[in-house]
């Protein structure tokens, strides 16, 4: 053990002759004559233990926590800037406007707690949970997350720009107005989430799930959506310009008045897609993508399309539509 961390273990075998440990205010102040590069100061490392004070406001930058449970406590506003922790567990916390930024977690729990405003820019997250949590206005501008587990959360305005993610579940999330600017993701599920006017533009999600999602009014301006599930999705009005789109599945989702000039639509499959009213869309493209007798062609006929049949222009709007 070095000499500048401060160990703090909990053993049942110990009885009651054990040597009581420091108390967790002492460590803090420790912590924090260490960070000021004090020669008192030591490291907090706390381990294997079960911890029940409120912390609002701590500072426990750059410290290592594993195997800690923190249940129902409030770390609001506390700053984890560079920490460790494994396996800790704070599920049902108050953690709104906590700082994680660069901390690497790995398979810690924070199901069902508040984490509004909190910041995970930079950050390295392996098999963490965040089910059922209040993530609003969360940030994680370049965080990396892999086999992450956010299933029922709510995320509204999070903020993931550069973030890379694979193999996270973000099924039934709300993610109203989420922005994914320049994010990469791959086999990742958002199946029935809500993300009405969610922000992919440039992203690269590839091979992901957003079937029955909610995207109305999307924006996926120069995105990589190659073999992405969009079945039965709420696509109205959302862009697709430029975007790459080869292979995507798009059955039986509505795409009416959605744009897709200079798309990539080889192999997209649009059997059972409603295009009413769908805008740029080019012959070429269409005789690129599959559709059938089931699919709404933007003209409001049926198809499958037809070569110089004209059906790729959509039909002249009504005034009251244009309001």
């Amino acid at each position: 053990m070095t000499n500048d961390t401060v160990p703090v273990r909990v053993d049942a075998e110990e009885g009651p002759t054990a040597p009581q440990a420091p108390s967790l205010r002492h460590i803090l102040h420790a912590h924090q004559a260490w960070l000021e590069g004090k020669e008192a100061g030591k490291r907090a490392e706390l381990r294997g233990v079960t911890l029940k004070e409120p912390l609002s406001g701590a500072n426990l930058s750059k410290a290592a926590l594993r195997r800690v449970t923190w249940l129902d406590t409030d770390i609001s506003g506390s700053d984890f800037s560079r920490a460790v922790l494994q396996e800790v567990d704070l599920r049902r916390s108050t953690m709104t406007g906590i700082n994680l930024l660069e901390a690497e977690m790995i398979s810690s729990r924070f199901d069902l707690g508040w984490l509004g405003g909190a910041s995970f820019c930079d950050a390295q997250l392996y098999t963490c949970s965040f089910r059922s949590a209040d993530l609003d206005g969360s940030r994680w501008m370049q965080a990396l997350m892999r086999q992450c587990q956010f299933q029922q959360s709510r995320m509204r305005k999070a903020s993931f720009h550069h973030a890379q993610m694979f193999d996270c579940q973000f099924a039934g999330c709300e993610l109203d107005e989420a922005v994914f600017y320049r994010a990469r993701g791959q086999l990742c599920s958002f199946l029935a989430a809500a993300m009405p006017a969610a922000n992919f533009m440039h992203a690269q999600m590839q091979s992901c799930e957003f079937a029955r999602c909610d995207l109305s009014r999307a924006r996926f301006q120069n995105a990589s959506l190659r073999y992405s599930d969009f079945g039965r999705a709420d696509l109205r009005h959302c862009d697709f310009r430029g975007a790459q789109l080869r292979g995507a599945d798009f059955s039986r989702a509505v795409l009416s008045e959605t744009r897709f000039a200079d798309a990539d639509l080889f192999a997209a499959d649009l059997r059972g897609a409603d295009l009413t009213g769908a805008r740029e869309l080019t012959r070429e493209q269409l005789m690129r993508a599959r559709t059938d007798t089931t699919t709404t062609l933007p003209n409001g006929s049926r198809g499958p399309y037809i070569r110089f049949s004209g059906a790729e222009k959509p039909a002249a709007r009504q005034p009251e539509d244009l309001d």
